[in-house]
Order: structure tokens, then C-alpha cells, then sequence
């Protein structure tokens, strides 16, 4: 796993490969090279995880001891983590996606920009 993630940080943000986007925990930034905003998306992924993982061990143990309303409110509890995670992988995917399209686009206008300076060069050398 760390090979794979240092081979995905050598290379620029527009071309890591595509399936990286939509890995959870901030993978989608660090494969593009950008360690913050992968903590600012992978962290909150990570400890809403743990907590749906907590609440879902207590409910099954408060529903094993017969306690139903304990049980329907750890019930919430999961269905809140398990939302407030899924919120941030998708706000992960979706930001990912934008920063490679901007990555993309700066490459590209930088390329023309260079060609069409090269093509100015030549020309008044040519002259």
C-alpha cells in the first residue's frame, strides 16, 4: 500500500489514475500530491468510521440484553456516522475530481501557451 501511494505522489495532479478518486479516507489528495486537504477529507472518514463501528458493537450488545430503547438510539447514532462519513467521501471524490479537472486545464493552457511561443520564436528567427 505505501509503494502504490508513493508511486501515485511522483507523478502531477492530473494524471494520477482515475480510480484513485474514488478511494475513501483522503486518498484522492494524496494521490495528487496534496497532503492537507487529504487530512481535511481523510480524518473526519476515519473517526466517522470508528464512531459507526462503536455504535454498531453497542447496539447489537444493548440489543442482545434486551434494552430496545437503548438499541433504537444507538440505531440513530449509527445511521448519523455512517451519513456524516459518507458525506465527506463524497465531498473527497467531488473535490478531487475538480482539482484534476484545474490541474488538466493549467497544463493544457500552459502547453499552448508554450507552442505558441516556441511558433513566435521561430517565426522571427526565420526573418
Amino acid at each position: 500500500m505505501i509503494l502504490l501511494l508513493s508511486a501515485l505522489l511522483t507523478g502531477p495532479a492530473y494524471a494520477a489514475p482515475g480510480w484513485t478518486q474514488i478511494l475513501p479516507l483522503g486518498v484522492p489528495q494524496l494521490a495528487q500530491g496534496r497532503p492537507k486537504p487529504a487530512l481535511v477529507f481523510g480524518a473526519p472518514q476515519a473517526l466517522g468510521g470508528a464512531a459507526s463501528v462503536w455504535a454498531i458493537t453497542e447496539m447489537r450488545e444493548a440489543s442482545f440484553a434486551g434494552d430496545i430503547d437503548r438499541e433504537l438510539n444507538l440505531r440513530l447514532v449509527s445511521m448519523g456516522t455512517v451519513t456524516f462519513t459518507a458525506a465527506f467521501w463524497f465531498a473527497s471524490v467531488v473535490e478531487s475530481a475538480n482539482h484534476a479537472e484545474q490541474a488538466e486545464a493549467q497544463a493544457q493552457a500552459a502547453m499552448a501557451w508554450q507552442s505558441s511561443r516556441i511558433e513566435l520564436t521561430s517565426s522571427a528567427l526565420e526573418r
